[in-house]
Formats: C-alpha cells, structure tokens, sequence
C-alpha cells in the first residue's frame, strides 16, 4: 500500500452517530515509556493516535485495557475509539500499520458497541512474565526476558505461588496511595520450565502497578532459596503491613490476553459459545457477575 493510496481513499459519509472499533495490538515495548501517553516521551497509545490521525485527518483519542509499565512487551493489547469517518473496520488494520513504526502493529480490528470500554468490560487479563535461567545472557532475548542465572526449585516456586491465588489484599505487591483499594483476584498463576526459559503466567481481574514484577521477584527469590516459604506468606499478608520485593525489571512482562464477554484477544476472530441460564444472564450487572457467567 502506497502513501498515494491512503491519502487518495475516499472517507465517505461520516456516520451521524459514530461507529466504535476495538483493535487487538502487539508491540515490543523496548523504546517506549510505558502504554499510557505522556506529552515529552514516546508512548504506545501516543504512536497509535498519531498513526490513527495520519489515516483519517483528525485526532481521535484511543483506550486501552492496559497501561503496560515502561519497557513492557503485549501480544493481545486491546484498545478503542470511536470515529466518524466512512471507513470499514477493517480498513484500520492495513491503514494504521502503514503509518505505524515496525515495533508496534495492530493485528485485528472489529465493531464494537458504543459504550464498549476496553478496560471496564474486561473480565480478565492475562499476563506472562519470562525469565532466562542460563548462567549467561542470551543476546537474542535481550530486553525480553530477564536473566537471572540462578538454580530454581520449582516445587517451592509453585508451593508459593499458591498461596497468591484467590481474591485478596495485594498491598504488598505495590505502591500505591492508601487510598486507593488494593483488592484484587488471581485465578490462575502457571509455572512453566525448560532448559533455559521460566515462564509465570497469571490471570487475574485486573493487577495494581508493579504487582506482577513484585510477586515475581518474591517467588523467585523463594525459588532461589533465599527467602523461605515462612517469609513469603508472612510479607504476602497485607496485614503485616510489608513491602515485598524485589521488582524484577519490567523487560521480562508481556499483556497475552485480555477477556470480554463474547471474544478474547488472544482469538479475536472466534465467538466462545457458553451455556448460561436465561436466569443468570438476567441479573448480570455488573463485571463481577459476567464473569462468573463466562467462562474465559
């Protein structure tokens, strides 16, 4: 596609009430500081809206589902806009990687209602984080995966990492204000090992700043055995009012999936057929209750 060719495209009648469109985009986060854009640096969401007023002519302002952390790497980021522009949803996957830089790229696009919000809709999201075991680093995962050249014991990894799941006070795994609840649900925290590679995978509702990179860096630190499994539920417990860490570095955490009633990102062209009571699906009212209703 020729830049002759976007800028020759007909935009035809604008729709008088607007037509919203959810995009699935994979990016290496390397050179940027973090999803959510910020006026003086480079930012995931600020070369999305530039890519996206290049296309149509006009600034259009974007969400995401996530504000992944500086560094940080997604294959199933989710965003949304709503424009009013004569072109077909589809036209925006083309489009937009035309203008956009080869380390961000959007992978699908679809029609979504007007009030979809790709955060607030979202029953969960899943996470990976990566870690290199090798006692030397590897120059082709360098800035994606953390290296930590270390022996692992995986059964007191995994024995740790149970005591994460369900829904509680995550205060430890983060800094932020008092103010502000720090209740969260896991429901699944996956270890996974190779020769080399470590991978962590979490689902949950949604995660605090730095919680993953936190209650990474602790379990590791279980793993390792420098810190025991006595010390990691004592620091966990929100109530002791501690500060967990260490922070491992935000280069080793990938967004995979992020879950909606109907679709997830992970397979943005496949409807989930799941069976509810006419009973149930009446008194959903809200994200909570959806997801007790949807099996993502």
């Amino acid at each position: 596609m020729s830049n002759a060719d976007l800028t020759q495209t007909p935009i035809g009648t604008a729709p008088s009430t607007g037509t919203r469109v959810a995009l699935l985009v994979e990016y290496s986060g390397t050179n940027y500081s973090g999803f959510q854009f910020q006026s003086n640096t480079s930012t995931i969401q600020g070369t999305l809206e530039s890519a996206l007023e290049k296309l149509t002519g006009t600034f259009i302002r974007i969400h995401g589902a996530s504000r992944t952390d500086s560094g940080a790497h997604a294959l199933g980021q989710v965003v949304s806009f709503t424009h009013y522009t004569g072109l077909d949803t589809s036209t925006f996957v083309n489009g937009l990687n035309f203008y956009l830089p080869d380390d961000v790229k959007v992978k699908h696009a679809r029609k979504v209602a007007l009030n979809f919000s790709p955060r607030h809709d979202a029953l969960s999201r899943t996470y990976e984080y990566r870690v290199l075991t090798s006692r030397t680093p590897s120059p082709l995962l360098n800035y994606r995966a953390f290296h930590f050249p270390f022996n692992i014991d995986l059964d007191s990894l995994k024995e740790a990492s149970s005591f994460l799941i369900g829904t509680r006070d995550f205060r430890p795994f983060t800094n932020v204000p008092d103010d502000v609840t720090t209740i969260r649900r896991i429901d699944t925290l996956d270890i996974q090992s190779t020769t080399q590679i470590l991978t962590l995978t979490v689902k949950g509702n949604a995660f605090l700043p730095k919680q993953i990179r936190r209650m990474v860096g602790m379990l590791l630190e279980v793993g390792k055995g420098t810190t025991s499994l006595t010390s990691f539920k004592t620091i966990s417990s929100a109530e002791n009012k501690l500060q967990a860490g260490p922070t491992t570095p935000s280069h080793g955490l990938y967004l995979t999936n992020v879950c909606y009633a109907d679709w997830e990102s992970s397979q943005p062209t496949t409807l989930r057929h799941v069976a509810t009571s006419p009973t149930m699906l009446g008194h959903v009212t809200n994200n909570q209750e959806k997801y007790e209703a949807v099996l993502c």
